[in-house]
């Protein structure tokens, strides 16, 4: 039985039966039009599949929460649209409900209590609303311009605990910086307004300038101790709502690095390249925000501080760093250039040139995305190397668990065992409900009783972040799969690994050490595919990585293999080719050519040693 962790939308329409009633024909055409020209469009745009349909609803699930939920506010905007100036009886309404959780995989179906929950919440949604659950706002609430409304613990039925259930607060969502509907004379006249406003005098520019971004604040503002202007949400209508409250989220609490990517830049003055540009850049935020290592603001809200200076993003998101790239087109090539910035210092840290074919756009988008990820992203990445320093250059009282824990691993990749543990338990004794820290403790005592009761004591305490559930995943198939060979539960260990997996797909140490307890599991093919992922997109490849391709192929009885996959890397001249080389030389002596086995170890030899880990 397969399991997966899924974000899954329930729809239905109310008051189906009353309007089926009135005029059967006209309610069964209009439902089906609704769902080919709106409901599907818009599931598919946000990368979710429909499971299931019934005559006034559906589900359908979503790999990311994010594309969820901005994919039911365009749904719930797009009915709004479609009932103006309706009367009450001609209305189609709709509710929507989203949950995070587990599900059971059947063939192309889902069930299970994620399912279950998502439909319930559904009814508890109002006509027009979105109803979402506690696990829902704690995904997406720094990463999306929307506000959400308790409605307290609710009892539903068939599922044994309360669900806190939240409203998403429609009527203070953002609106998109390009609404889909927009034709050519809405542009006109935003575009004239603007004119409007710049040639009458610079202090009425500057006062729109600024009230637009208090509005950006209002959204994604994170908890601070310095005073703050009083913040507002920007309106669907001319009525604005009134200031809202300051919200810390668990990830703020924490310590989680937040992230802003603008779009990428024309130089070239060409309107397709804009439009690249911005795909681009939804292509990265889309890669990156699944690292659950870092905050990433969604598209929507980091579009509008296009243009603006990295302090005032900075200090209306609260951002650690800040992506900003160009695109220059020569003939049928395209250079890419890509800024990290340090979000305090305004210090730009790293510069990527990605030179791709532009023949076919989305290949290009993806390419250039699937790159900066993993130059990025990941254990061994530019963003967690500034992170570490970040909380290097910390005094003591002013760590968060997340600092604890990126300054533990930095010992733990290095093989410093001891010190990362002394940090870790340094951050649990600050720290005491923390299930990240004890997460990484566990690492530390496997196969000792203490890694088992750190995971007990994490499974009752509340997993506050993505980064949480993801490590609590990791560790718990780890520590399971570790456990005496007569006490060991595989199949546990395996459904573990694989929602680990769901969480962070581009995550390459986590699937280079969760392949290992696939070898244990037997689960050989996906092991393999698991190590061989890693290591190609893995940019800064560790001695970890090696050892365990090097044993997942020789479990799985593919050396042959393993020795083809060398040769092409090779020939690659990657950065790692010296580690290359002497994984060559291994796997030519597993399989008997001990001449060419020889001959790789003497041109091992000759290389530079690589860089400290």
């Amino acid at each position: 039985m397969e399991r997966r962790l899924s974000a899954i939308v329930a729809a239905d329409v109310v008051g189906y039966s009353r309007l089926m009633e009135r005029d059967e024909a006209d309610i069964f055409e209009r439902l089906r039009v609704l769902r080919k020209e709106h409901f599907e469009p818009e599931i598919e745009r946000h990368h979710g599949r429909i499971f299931k349909l019934m005559g006034d609803g559906l589900l359908a699930e979503f790999a990311s929460v994010v594309d969820a939920v901005e994919c039911a506010v365009s749904l719930q905007r797009g009915m709004a649209e479609r009932n103006d100036g309706l009367s009450a009886d001609l209305r189609i309404d709709v509710r929507i409900g989203i949950n995070l959780g587990d599900v059971i995989v059947e063939g192309e179906d889902r069930h299970g209590e994620g399912v279950i929950i998502a439909a319930r919440l559904e009814q508890l949604a109002e006509p027009g609303g979105i109803a979402v659950s506690r696990t829902v706002v704690n995904h997406v609430r720094h990463k999306l311009a929307l506000r959400f409304e308790s409605l307290g613990d609710q009892k539903v039925k068939n599922i044994a605990e309360p669900i806190a259930v939240y409203r998403v607060v429609m009527d203070a969502a953002a609106v998109p910086a390009a609404h889909p509907r927009w034709n050519t004379r809405h542009r006109i006249a935003l575009i004239s307004l603007v004119l409007v406003l710049l040639l009458g005098g610079s202090a009425s520019w500057r006062l729109w300038g600024v009230e637009s971004l208090r509005q950006e604040v209002g959204k994604t503002a994170p908890a601070s101790t310095a005073p703050q202007p009083t913040t507002v949400v920007a309106a669907e209508s001319a009525s604005i709502p009134g200031p809202i409250p300051k919200q810390s989220t668990p990830e703020q609490d924490e310590g989680i690095p937040t992230i802003v990517v603008l779009p990428f830049q024309d130089l070239t003055g060409d309107r397709a390249e804009s439009d690249l540009g911005k795909g681009i850049a939804e292509a990265f935020i889309t890669d990156l925000a699944t690292f659950p290592e870092f905050q990433v603001i969604s598209s929507t809200s980091a579009f509008a501080y296009a243009g603006r200076p990295v302090p005032e993003i900075v200090k209306a998101t609260g951002a650690e760093f800040v992506i900003e790239g160009s695109i220059r087109r020569s003939g049928d090539k395209a250079m890419v250039t890509m800024q990290l910035i340090r979000g305090s210092t305004d210090r730009h840290l790293m510069i990527a040139q990605l030179e791709e074919n532009l023949q076919d756009p989305v290949a290009l988008q993806n390419a250039v995305a699937g790159k900066l990820r993993n130059q990025l992203g990941g254990m061994s990445g530019v963003l967690r190397q500034e992170s570490l320093k970040i909380a290097e250059a910390k005094a003591e009282g002013d760590l968060t668990e997340y600092d604890y824990y990126i300054l533990g691993h930095f010992h733990w990749l290095r093989r410093e065992k001891e010190l990362a543990g002394d940090v870790w338990k340094k951050g649990l004794a600050r720290y005491p409900t923390s299930v990240l820290l004890r997460c990484k403790l566990s690492f530390y005592y496997l196969n000792n009783p203490r890694a088992t009761e750190l995971m007990a004591e994490a499974a009752k305490l509340p997993r506050k972040t993505t980064l949480d559930e993801w490590y609590y995943h990791w560790t718990s198939s780890v520590v399971e799969a570790n456990l005496a060979l007569s006490s060991a539960d595989y199949e546990r260990a395996t459904l573990e690994a694989k929602a680990a997996i769901a969480m962070a797909p581009y995550d390459t140490l986590s699937r280079t050490d969760l392949s290992e307890v696939l070898i244990r599991s037997g689960h050989l093919d996906e092991a393999v595919e698991w190590a061989t992922f890693a290591m190609r997109n893995e940019p800064h490849p560790l001695r970890w990585h090696f050892d365990s391709l090097y044993d997942t192929y020789r479990a799985a009885h593919r050396m042959n293999q393993l020795v083809k996959l060398a040769e092409v890397e090779i020939a690659r001249d990657p950065p790692a080719l010296k580690q290359w080389y002497d994984l060559l030389g291994k796997a030519y002596w597993a399989t008997g050519q001990f001449d060419k086995s020889e001959a790789a170890y003497r041109k091992e030899g000759t290389l530079p040693d690589p860089p400290a880990e």
